[in-house]
């Protein structure tokens, strides 16, 4: 069941990553992942980062690019991806149970310290 969730995000351009009973869905741009676990009916979704997240904060700032709008491109992308677990989830008959709020907060608090500490 996890490789057809993997191969339906796949056909939307995702690149999921199968580990068990577990799929990553990492973003393009940041060390950013929608992470997704499947359970007797159910399937967990939420959002989280690797420990490079502040080097790649650094580039992007070094590059001229704005940190905090490729963190609210990325966070678009894995809500995209989201809906479309969910969408799956439905056509199975599956019950889909965000937890994205939690791992949005401390990515978008960790943008605000990198901010902040650019700032001083």
């Amino acid at each position: 069941m996890i490789n057809d969730l993997a191969e339906f995000l796949k056909r939307y351009g995702f690149t999921p990553v199968v580990y068990d009973n577990v799929i990553r869905v990492f973003d393009e741009e940041l060390p950013v992942y929608l992470e997704i676990k499947l359970d007797t009916g159910k399937i967990y979704t939420s959002i989280g980062f690797t420990n490079e997240l502040r080097e790649v904060f650094d580039e992007i700032s070094a590059s001229g690019e704005d940190v905090e709008e490729a963190v609210d491109e990325a966070l678009s992308r894995l809500n995209e991806c989201a809906l479309l677990v969910k969408k799956w989830a439905e056509s199975r008959k599956l019950i889909t149970i965000f937890k994205l709020r939690e791992g949005s907060a401390e990515l978008l608090s960790l943008l605000e310290e990198y901010i902040e500490g650019l700032n001083e």
